[in-house]
């Protein structure tokens, strides 16, 4: 094939590659490069590079080396270009990256503060529970406290009567001033284990039934009490005593 003759600045880079290897000057480097070196390699050897001509080889070796230079120039423009995407999906990554961190220290944050608040509202179901208990057991006690009291008037006001003898009710050989014939109905015992207003009512009616006195009743009763019912006797001042 014929060869043409073409400026400086229409050589391809393969063309530049191919002089500057005649001229045994360095290859590499973008195309400016290769420009930028020949015309100084031209002017070493005093000529103008504005107006010096070369001659180009039109045959298939000048073809390929010429495709060589552009697929070499191509490569690297491609890989400038994926060095960049490689840069800005690494930045992405790193931006998902954080942002799902991000997610997970909230979530956390909020299975924490969840169980905070359910185990809050346990320790206020179990104050509760609590108060409530210890209501009722004041409340147990006061009922406790109210029928000891009215056990012992009740107790207090059978065993007092006018004229009546207290040692002689606190004396086991007492029954000894009852009219025993009269005793038609004997009443229960009483041992301060059972229901005092229960006994009383029981009693009671026996003492009706027997048409017992007051001295009579008190002395039944008296003898009447076992275990530690008999402490009430305890009681009795020695002003009661007398009475």
């Amino acid at each position: 094939m014929a060869s043409r003759q073409v400026f400086l600045k229409d050589l391809k880079v393969a063309d530049l590659k191919r002089e500057l290897e005649e001229r045994e000057c360095e290859t590499t480097g973008e195309k400016a490069d290769l420009q930028n070196r020949l015309k100084e390699a031209l002017e070493n050897e005093g000529e103008n590079p504005d107006i010096f001509l070369f001659e180009i080889a039109g045959d298939i070796n000048s073809a390929l080396q010429s495709l060589k230079g552009s697929l070499e120039q191509k490569l690297i423009e491609n890989g400038s270009n994926l060095e960049q995407k490689f840069e800005e999906t690494s930045g992405n990554l790193r931006g998902m990256e954080q942002n799902l961190r991000g997610m997970e220290q909230s979530w956390l944050q909020k299975q924490m503060d969840g169980k905070f608040g359910e185990i809050e509202n346990k320790l206020v179901t179990v104050e509760e529970e609590f108060q409530n208990k210890f209501l009722e057991m004041e409340r147990k006690f006061a009922t406790l406290v109210l029928e000891g009291g009215e056990q012992q008037r009740m107790i207090n006001t059978t065993l007092k009567s006018p004229g009546s003898d207290i040692d002689r009710m606190t004396n086991p050989q007492a029954s000894s001033h009852m009219e025993m014939s009269k005793i038609r109905m004997k009443p229960p015992q009483f041992d301060g284990k059972s229901s005092w207003v229960n006994y009383l009512r029981q009693f009671e009616a026996a003492a009706k039934a027997n048409g017992w006195s007051l001295a009579e009743k008190a002395t039944a009763l008296t003898l009447a009490l076992r275990g530690d019912a008999t402490d009430i006797l305890q009681t009795l001042s020695l002003e009661e005593q007398e009475d």
